[in-house]
């Protein structure tokens, strides 16, 4: 509930030299690890879950403020979290991440369904398209779903990536074919860097 102080540190860490992938790699990510294994064993009630969410997204929402680049356009980018994912924080780092280089970032935050995606993917046609989830509960459903939203990437030319835990399974990767399943945000910052 320190949002405040949760700020100061990852501002310190950034103005000390820190890039946004390593706060949020090194930082963010492990203390949100630790919160979910706090209330997986039952010493963290949901609201107290809830609290330390809302606190690391606003202090994650106050790095990416004092970040975002003005004028330097790399391109248009989408960002959601998949069907039935409403985990959002991953979605503002990778906004923040592709907004320090330069990208025009439109975040349609979590619960967001691949045919929904294609269709916003067709009309709107980005050049970027990444995707968070925490797990695969659809599997076949999804990826169903996925093959539309890839071949209207394809059609515009948007690249595709892919991240989170309900990503990581290789017989998962088989069905999701990607430009990039990122294992981290160091992995997208890289990939968005060797982009024309």
């Amino acid at each position: 509930g320190h949002a405040g102080e949760a700020t100061a540190l990852l501002l310190e860490a950034h103005m000390l030299g820190a890039e946004l992938d390593l706060i949020f790699d090194e930082v963010v990510a492990p203390s949100l690890q630790r919160v979910g294994d706090l209330w997986y064993g039952e010493e963290m009630s949901v609201a107290e879950e809830h609290l330390a969410t809302s606190t690391a997204t606003r202090a994650v929402e106050s790095l990416a403020a004092s970040t975002r680049r003005a004028g330097a356009k790399a391109g248009a980018a989408v960002c959601c979290a998949a069907e039935e994912e409403m985990h959002t924080l991953p979605l503002l780092c990778a906004q923040a991440v592709l907004e320090g280089a330069g990208w025009d970032v439109r975040n349609l935050g979590g619960h967001t369904p691949f045919f929904a995606l294609a269709e916003y993917v067709e009309r709107q046609r980005p050049a970027l398209v990444c995707v968070s989830a925490t797990l695969q509960r659809e599997l076949e459903h999804n990826a169903r779903d996925y093959a539309q939203l890839s071949a209207a990437a394809r059609a515009c030319g948007a690249r595709v990536v892919l991240g989170g835990h309900g990503f990581r399974d290789a017989a998962v990767r088989a069905r999701f074919h990607a430009d990039l399943h990122a294992e981290s945000f160091k992995d997208l910052s890289e990939f968005v860097g060797g982009l024309d």
